[in-house]
């Protein structure tokens, strides 16, 4: 009788679990494969408090480690906050026409259009809404 996975200690039963160097405990149980062929059930992970304890873990220990990936993050919930509470944000409505052609100023932050005189930023503010909803 063979049994794939890592090797028992000498004395140990094939109903206990041993220790794997690298893992969960590994168990040795007949699965009745022709030729009486056992194979190893890994028994699953209880996950644990440490940060090597799962994959889970893992992803947030590489993510908090990357600091592309936190600047991009970062990036992003600056958009998402932006999406979500422009409109109260915005100094005016998207839609109004004031004096046309206005550079940046204290009160048109990006200035105003040239045809119609709306407010550029809060068209920006109300825009980032309307592209996360494509």
């Amino acid at each position: 009788m063979s049994v794939i996975g890592p090797p028992s200690a000498p004395g140990a039963s094939a109903a206990e679990p041993t220790p794997s160097p690298t893992g969960p405990p590994v168990l040795a149980q007949s699965m009745g494969v022709a030729g009486g062929a056992e194979l190893a059930a890994v028994a699953p992970s209880a996950g644990g408090g440490t940060f090597g304890g799962g994959r889970r873990w893992e992803f947030l220990h590489f993510a908090l480690r990357n600091p592309k990936l936190m600047i991009g993050l970062g990036v992003e919930l600056i958009f998402v906050v932006v999406a979500i509470f422009g409109p109260l944000l915005a100094p005016y409505s998207p839609s109004y026409h004031g004096t046309p052609g206005l550079r940046p100023s204290a009160q048109h932050i990006f200035g105003t259009t040239s045809p119609f005189g709306t407010d550029v930023f809060s068209q920006v503010l109300y825009g980032v809404r309307d592209s996360y909803v494509v």
